[in-house]
């Protein structure tokens, strides 16, 4: 298994490339990262135009929502029986209805409240304008409070465009039109005509007046309050089945306790219709607070009933126990008893009478809830208690003289039976305030409001958003696209994967830019118009480097790319014309018979070339034209032939090349991309020393080893390559320019 720091070779004319041990790419800086972002700026920027394109047609296309909100108190007590009597434990218990809060909200959002809400604001109705898709809604809306807009075309004259409005004051369907849409036509002053999912038209009506329509079997009764649109324009009517409406109601409705505990409810609904959404809202709160107040009159109702039934009943047995305790006095003459057997007597009568009453309480509970409900349980463990002590007392008050205790049990039956009638009585008339006075535990805080604004879409976070998302996005597909083209930006990676050295890399240069912008033909070379850029100096390095090379294989050197549109005609022209400023006898030969154009950068017309040479029509030094600069001369392509590759597999080139190079110091060819054509393989074989002219971010790498593999299938050696248009370092020259380095001008004295 090979080492982290071995790279995998790539097979070049059936034997593998090394590559070179130690081309670990480390891990990129900021400098890098910031200069990838500068250099992906085209990237960042698309994406975040196209991010905000696309927030302002969401904001554009999408329909405002509007909130409203209401707010209620559910009480954890009961609401208060009287002010005479708050603290009557007895009929706060009958009248309490301790049920959580969550019960609450979700009796808000019961059946039994939105079903009479959906009914009283008739949301199983809808009626609308037809609009145009995905574009007529967000037309609509920017003309609302306007007349009827006129369509844009005739053709389009169905559609609403906006300030259209319909009231439906009465919609019913059988049963096969539920959910199905009903065609409406406006005919101009108040008329108009329904139609079926076909289009066949099925009755004609006006505003105001009822209309019952049976046509095709289905039956129709409409009655349409307001009517304002353009004639011809479509309205869309439907009648939703009721249980869908609810179910959707439901759903939609977010019903949450504020704070917890607090017994404070939200209710809150969005919708496009802020009137609407508002009128629901407080139809449902007002319902559900007049559903708690019925709910609680009619509880009271049931108790109040028992108690006047059972009022008689203990006041006649009030009655005959007093009867009973007169009538014995007056036979035994009965005395008191002693202090001490008193108090006993006395809490056994107390205690008689708690369990009696509690007795009395037990019953009417029971009513109420099941045998397991916790108020129940607690009230039998309490009356438990009491007989239990009552039945501890019970000893002492056998000791006791007979008379003296049958009088003292008569008396207890009488107290007993007085404090339970009194209790009644109490609770009775307790009941009857609430009956009467229509309280409840819940209350209304906030009622609803229109609002006046949307709370969605916002533009301001909508537009943060999308910049952001831009942002990221466009930073990520520059730094994506280096990272893709990231062995083509370091020459290191190529020739650690390839073994092919690079003799220099061309930075790009603006000042090429714009010499390639102001002319096509009579342009000058960069390193004579601006022998101080940074590419240039660059391509000073790249003859120095190639000088070496020249000298021990040969003066003829032949350049070629994998790809067109890499800029090897500007490497060979910007080379010939730094050898030629270093005094050497240059000659640039224009060895594309395919396409040519190494004459637009010279003044040169149209004149015999290569291919003319090649073909026999001309002679070498006759097609041999000067630039007007010194040491360099042009042979260019001149006519371009039918069949440029026969021409350049004649021996005649080999002929022509080695004689120019007796003649010139230097001869420097430029021949067509390898991939495209098998042109370069042919000059090649020509040449002493071949280069391949790549450019930084447009060769992928395994165009890079295609064209290596066809050089080696012909048994022609790549020398090296030159990366145009490449990265500089960061920070590369800092603050210095070559030409601070000048030799200075010395004023010699005398």
């Amino acid at each position: 298994m090979a080492s982290e720091n071995e790279a995998v070779g790539v097979v070049r004319g059936g034997r593998a490339l090394a590559a070179p041990r130690g081309t670990r790419r480390e891990e990129p800086s900021l400098g890098e990262l910031l200069q990838a972002l500068i250099d992906g700026k085209g990237w960042v920027l698309g994406a975040l135009a196209l991010a905000l394109a696309a927030a302002g047609a969401y904001l554009f296309l999408a329909p405002p929502l509007y909130r409203s909100s209401a707010l209620v108190q559910v009480d954890d007590e009961p609401a208060p029986l009287s002010e005479a009597d708050r603290a009557d434990h007895v009929a706060a218990l009958l009248l309490e209805q301790k049920l959580p809060i969550e019960g609450e909200m979700e009796i808000m959002r019961s059946r039994s409240l939105a079903g009479p809400v959906v009914d009283a604001l008739g949301l199983t109705v809808v009626a609308a304008p037809r609009r145009v898709p995905l574009l007529g809604d967000a037309l609509a809306r920017r003309r609302a409070a306007e007349p009827p807009a006129a369509p844009p075309l005739a053709a389009l004259g169905r559609f609403g465009w906006g300030g259209e409005r319909i009231a439906v004051a009465r919609l019913e369907v059988s049963d096969d039109l539920l959910d199905e849409p009903i065609w409406l036509t406006a005919l101009g002053e108040g008329r108009y005509r329904l139609a079926g999912r076909d289009g066949a038209p099925w009755a004609v009506g006006s505003v105001g007046a009822p209309v019952t329509s049976t046509a095709a079997g289905h039956r129709v009764e409409l009655s349409v309050a307001e009517l304002v649109a353009r004639p011809g324009t479509e309205f869309r009517l439907e009648r939703r089945r009721r249980d869908t409406v609810i179910d959707e109601l439901q759903r939609e409705l977010r019903i949450e306790e504020k704070v917890k505990k607090s017994g404070v409810v939200a209710v809150e609904l969005e919708g496009r219709d802020p009137a609407r959404v508002a009128a629901i809202v407080g139809a449902l709160s007002s319902a559900y607070v007049a559903q708690n107040v019925e709910r609680k009159t009619a509880a009271a109702g049931r108790t109040l009933a028992f108690l006047e039934a059972q009022l008689p009943l203990v006041k006649a047995s009030l009655d005959a126990a007093e009867g009973a305790l007169s009538a014995y006095r007056s036979r035994k003459a009965t005395v008191d008893l002693p202090i001490e057997a008193k108090a006993t007597v006395d809490r056994f009568a107390e205690l008689d009478k708690q369990v009696a009453q509690l007795a009395a309480e037990r019953e009417q509970l029971a009513q109420k809830y099941g045998p397991q409900h916790p108020d129940l349980v607690a009230l039998d463990r309490k009356l438990e208690a009491a007989r239990r002590e009552r039945a501890s007392f019970e000893p002492q008050v056998r000791a006791a003289p007979a008379t003296q205790m049958d009088a003292s049990r008569l008396t207890r039956e009488v107290n007993a039976k007085a404090d339970i009638y009194l209790s009644l009585l109490n609770k009775a008339q307790a009941l009857r305030v609430l009956k009467s006075g229509n309280l409840g535990n819940v209350r209304l805080v906030d009622a609803p409001v229109v609002a006046h604004k949307p709370f969605t879409p916002k533009p301001v976070p909508v537009l943060a958003l999308a910049a952001l998302v831009g942002l990221a996005l466009g930073c990520g597909l520059a730094i994506a696209v280096r990272v893709l083209h990231e062995e083509l930006v370091d020459p290191q990676l190529i020739e650690g994967a390839l073994g092919l050295p690079i003799l220099a890399a061309v930075p790009h240069s603006e000042e090429e830019a714009r010499l390639e912008r102001r002319g096509r033909r009579g342009r000058a070379a960069l390193a004579a118009a601006a022998p101080d850029d940074l590419a240039t100096e660059n391509l000073r390095a790249l003859r120095t480097a190639l000088g070496f090379l020249l000298n021990a294989r040969g003066n003829v050197v032949a350049l070629s790319s994998p790809s067109p549109t890499v800029g090897k005609s500007f490497v060979a022209v910007n080379l010939a014309h730094l050898f030629a400023a270093a005094g050497k006898r240059v000659l640039l030969v224009d060895a594309d018979l395919r396409r040519g154009g190494l004459q637009r950068f010279f003044s040169a017309g149209a004149h015999a070339g290569l291919a003319d040479v090649l073909a026999g029509r001309t002679l070498a030094a006759e097609a041999i034209q000067s630039t007007g600069t010194a040491n360099l001369d042009l042979l260019s392509a001149g006519h371009l032939p039918e069949h440029p590759a026969e021409l350049l597999a004649s021996p005649r080139l080999h002929e022509v090349l080695r004689a120019a190079a007796t003649r010139y110091d230097v001869v420097v060819v430029d021949a067509p991309p390898i991939l495209a054509v098998t042109d370069p393989v042919l000059v090649a074989r020509c040449a002493d020393v071949n280069l391949l002219v790549l450019r930084s971010g447009r060769d992928p790498l395994s165009e890079i080893a295609l064209a290596l593999e066809r050089y080696a299938q012909s048994g022609v050696t790549v020398h090296g390559a030159i990366m145009n248009a490449a990265r500089p370092a960061h920070g590369y020259r800092g603050a210095y320019e070559h030409r601070s380095y000048r030799r200075p001008r010395v004023k010699l004295a005398g």
